[in-house]
């Protein structure tokens, strides 16, 4: 039985009782319970209005999910020569390039994240193969031109792949790792090389 058939049971009942002392004869109870079941039926079809109104709203919610779009992987050649997130990662000497080398949003390097990637790679020989990833926040990007995150740490990866280059260095390979939490927002805002 659903919520809305026990609810008019309940005014039935109610009216049911009322039809029974009325056959008596009017009286002070009579007029009470009618007055009561009035009420209660006004009660019932406020409930109902609000069990409509909240039965539309999670079709409605119910509609959104299914029309949102399923995660598909980026494809590789799409990423400026990258590869999925998700592919093992190769062996060789990793090289932190610090924390908060972007600002929130965007995969533009600033002097300061120039300079510190210059000083993380003093000591790699510019013959080395070198791997650039990038890192996301796990904050979806509500501001720059990247929808994901995943889209916003392949464009960070790129940037530094492109300054690498810039100055001499064999970075061949770009890859956007995706959201990360590494310790904070900020920390998570990051790049790292795997040198060959």
């Amino acid at each position: 039985m659903n919520i809305r058939m026990s609810r008019w049971l309940g005014v039935l009942a109610v009216a049911g009782v009322g039809a029974l002392l009325g056959a008596c004869g009017p009286s002070k109870e009579v007029e009470s319970l009618t007055l009561e079941n009035k009420d209660l039926r006004t009660k019932v079809d406020g409930m109902d209005q609000r069990l409509g109104q909240t039965e539309s709203t999670v079709t409605a919610l119910s509609n959104e999910v299914k029309a949102r779009p399923v995660y598909q992987p980026p494809n590789p050649d799409e990423m400026g020569g990258g590869r999925p997130a998700t592919e093992h990662r190769p062996s060789g000497r990793t090289v932190d390039l610090g924390i908060n080398l972007f600002a929130s949003g965007s995969d533009v390097l600033s002097t300061a994240a120039k300079k510190t990637i210059d000083s993380a790679v003093k000591n790699i020989s510019k013959g080395s193969s070198i791997r650039v990833e990038g890192f996301a926040d796990t904050t979806k990007p509500t501001k720059g031109k990247y929808k994901t995150n995943e889209a916003l740490s392949q464009a960070r990866a790129d940037a530094v792949r492109k300054y690498l280059a810039s100055k001499g260095y064999n970075a061949t390979d770009a890859i956007g790792m995706g959201a990360v939490s590494h310790n904070g927002k900020a920390p998570s805002r990051r790049g790292e090389l795997v040198v060959n």
